[in-house]
């Protein structure tokens, strides 16, 4: 009888293969022009690298405006820019022209550049080709409208030791403007504005007897002829989102002074003027009107005013 033969079979494990590695684009910088028209060419800047260790081909970054910092949901802008074939570590920066849409809603936006968004390349990561730019630009078209409301103007009081003991004073200003140009940089302008002034001030107590009281009228258009040295009425936005409102309102007036009961009485007349910086805060808002109201107000060389109070509205009405 034969032995059973014992044969030991040698199994050598397959050589375990590495999958090969793929380029990897990453947007690495955005920056874009500050601000600019519906329409308008913006200049972007954009900079693409390589983060593998395999060459990767030459591809094209495509563009889009955002309102956050994420992609998705954007106006796409017409247009890419071809990135060279990068070497493994490398990067290429390119700069280039895009056109906003005339159609652009005014708004802040971010610039999201994506790096070979129509995914020629097959790449190891895919979700880091995007970046947004660093800072936003400001899109912003021409304005058209008008300004138009009436602000009221108080003063009454009493003092046993100021210049005046009693005064009651009081002034309208009614504002009519139009408002044309590129914000920041546009134009008011008044068609109209009109204005009172009316008051008193009474001081009895100069000498025994003696008795002085001076009133104060004045009123009719405030001049307006584009001249910011010589106009009564000037307007500027303060904020590219037309939130804020600035206005200066100078009022020309008579003021007569009579001393009654004195020494030597005597009537003088001067001229005289009111000036007021006013700052307007938007109160409400719809897509055609933004309506103000006013937040502070200040005196000549921005010291105090006079006024107790200025109160009233202002509305801007887009068109």
């Amino acid at each position: 009888m034969l032995a059973a033969a014992s044969l030991t079979a040698s199994v050598v494990p397959a050589a375990s293969a590495e999958p090969p590695t793929r380029p990897d684009l990453t947007t690495t910088s955005v920056t874009v022009t500050a601000a600019a028209k519906p329409g308008e060419a913006i200049s972007v800047s954009t900079t693409v690298k390589n983060a593998s260790k395999r060459k990767a081909p030459a591809t094209r970054t495509t563009y889009a405006l955002s309102t956050d910092t994420s992609a998705g949901g954007d106006i796409t802008l017409p247009g890419t820019s071809k990135v060279k074939a990068l070497k493994p570590g490398r990067s290429a920066s390119v700069k280039t022209a895009v056109a906003l849409p005339g159609s652009t809603p005014d708004g802040s936006y971010f610039v999201i550049a994506c790096a070979d968004a129509a995914k020629k390349v097959r790449e190891s990561r895919e979700k880091n080709n995007c970046r947004a730019s660093d800072a936003p630009v400001e899109v912003s078209g021409d304005i058209e409208g008008t300004l138009s409301g009436t602000l009221t103007f108080t003063d009454v009081g009493a003092s046993s030791t100021g210049l005046w003991d009693t005064w009651n004073r009081s002034a309208q200003a009614t504002v009519h403007m139009s408002v044309s140009g590129p914000r920041l940089d546009e134009v008011f302008a008044s068609t109209g504005s009109t204005y009172t002034v009316n008051g008193t001030r009474d001081d009895a107590n100069t000498a025994p007897g003696c008795q002085r009281r001076r009133s104060e009228t004045g009123g009719g258009t405030l001049a307006y002829t584009g001249n910011p040295y010589t106009d009564n009425v000037q307007g500027k936005f303060t904020k590219t989102d037309l939130s804020g409102l600035g206005l200066l309102v100078t009022m020309p007036y008579t003021a007569v002074t009579t001393e009654s009961g004195c020494e030597e009485p005597r009537t003088t007349t001067s001229s005289s003027i009111d000036l007021n910086d006013i700052t307007l805060t938007q109160v409400s808002r719809t897509a055609t009107s933004v309506t103000y109201r006013v937040s502070e107000f200040l005196g000549p060389y921005s010291g105090t005013s006079e006024w107790d109070s200025i109160t009233g509205d202002l509305v801007l009405t887009l068109t």
